[in-house]
């Protein structure tokens, strides 16, 4: 184990070292500028939004309408297996009934 040095590292502050920090009406003025450039940067946003909307709303209609137009045709083949199915046991039930009424 080494033995402890009477001077301190050079790396480690010593309590003597004096901060300036900014004082608040210095930062003030920024943060007012800030404050202006986030409210202005957001007005612009929404009136961008609110003039894309109606477009926005025209095309999510039409990618809509297209989705579901892709699923009925990829389910279509399925429909109409079970619809025939269907059809055919209704009409077995009906044939098994009248012969055994007859």
């Amino acid at each position: 184990m080494t033995p402890p040095s009477a001077t301190p590292p050079r790396h480690l502050p010593t309590l003597t070292e004096v901060v300036n920090l900014p004082q608040a009406k210095t930062l003030t003025p920024l943060n007012e500028a800030h404050q202006a450039s986030i409210e202005t940067a957001q007005d612009l946003a929404d009136r961008i939004i609110q003039r894309l909307m109606p477009v926005m709303q025209i095309k999510l209609r039409e990618i809509a309408a297209s989705v579901i137009h892709e699923e009925i045709r990829a389910m279509e083949p399925r429909l109409l297996q079970e619809i025939e199915q269907m059809a055919r046991q209704t009409v077995t039930q009906a044939l098994s009934q009248d012969v055994d009424l007859s």
